[in-house]
């Protein structure tokens, strides 16, 4: 039997319950894991609310992210055995393959090594974060040494996770907050500009931080009005990839000037990686080689048990984190 939080109706971090489920042995190509520690995302609570671009077939189980060591393996697995310590990708059905659980089949294309180098907790925080960022930094916006690229809800996993991703390309990445008490912890974190829009006029601050050269690219989880003064910092060709709309208010196109300076503007999904073969190793291999050198670091925030998860879910909803929420059994 595997304990795992599941949602029977929609709704907030109440509707969560742990049932008991048959687990049944690793079919051909799963692998059985022990959980030992959850990666929760801001996705997670959008699914279990029905606000999210994947919706949920009741009773649902939930989440993206865990590490943990191998107990059982299919008869076609070949690159892990048991005892092995491993990472879970984030997987593309959440109602099937939900990561809360103390035990779960997955399927091996989900699964890799866990670098020796991170806890059970750094290694359950690392890919959601990671391959959102790499497919929107490196695939999507394409920056390059000396760009300036500007990165907003910056202290988030995945604002972090860029900011890193960016500094290991060589690009200059500029950090956005809210407010100015987060300013020098993103400086810590490797961002060469931070500008904190509660505090500061954003368009003025990031047209004197770029200056004649412009922006080459921005990575936007925000969307709403500001997406129009992103727009007009972008130099010629620039790339505005978005990846979230945390603001209530309309995203407006900006035609005239995505006409005028040929600017590419582009909605992006994680997802886009995992479904590519090629894409997904090229994203593994650059995000082990900087986990291994020390260059990606996951920063985590809090960390709940594993029977605390409601409380942890009402952490994540409310509070202005800096970095990774993290579960741990």
């Amino acid at each position: 039997m595997a304990n795992v939080y599941r949602f029977h109706r929609l709704g907030g971090p109440e509707v969560l319950q742990l049932d008991q489920l048959v687990l049944p042995p690793p079919s051909p190509d799963e692998v059985q894991v022990r959980i030992k520690a959850i990666g929760l995302n801001r996705a997670d609570i959008m699914f279990r609310n029905d606000e999210y671009i994947l919706k949920a077939a009741l009773p649902s189980r939930v989440g993206y992210e865990a590490s943990g060591e191998i107990v059982r393996v299919g008869n076609n697995v070949k690159h892990f055995s048991s005892g092995d310590a491993v990472c879970i990708l984030p997987p593309d059905d959440l109602s099937l393959y939900g990561t809360y659980a103390d035990e779960m089949n997955i399927a091996q294309q989900f699964l890799v090594h866990k670098p020796t180098t991170l806890s059970w907790e750094e290694a359950s925080s690392v890919w959601m974060q990671y391959l959102t960022a790499w497919g929107g930094i490196i695939r999507a916006a394409r920056v390059k040494k000396g760009d300036f690229v500007l990165i907003t809800a910056a202290s988030s996993s995945v604002g972090i996770a860029a900011i890193q991703i960016a500094l290991q390309a060589g690009a200059i990445p500029i950090a956005v907050t809210l407010t100015s008490d987060k300013k020098d912890t993103l400086r810590e974190m490797g961002a060469a500009h931070v500008i904190a829009t509660d505090d500061e006029d954003f368009f003025e601050a990031l047209t004197a931080i770029t200056g004649p050269e412009g922006l080459a690219a921005a990575f936007d989880a925000v969307g709403g009005a500001q997406v129009m003064q992103i727009a007009q910092v972008l130099r010629r060709f620039g790339r505005l990839i978005i990846h979230g709309a945390l603001s209530p208010e309309a995203t407006p196109f900006p035609l005239k000037l995505a006409i005028r300076k040929s600017l590419a503007v582009e909605g992006y999904l994680f997802a886009e990686v995992l479904r590519h073969p090629e894409q997904r190793e090229e994203a593994k291999r650059f995000i082990l080689n900087g986990l291994v050198s020390g260059t990606l670091k996951p920063c985590i925030d809090a960390v709940f048990s594993f029977d605390e998860m409601q409380e942890a879910q009402r952490y994540l909803e409310k509070h202005r984190r800096f970095g990774k929420v993290v579960v741990t059994i």
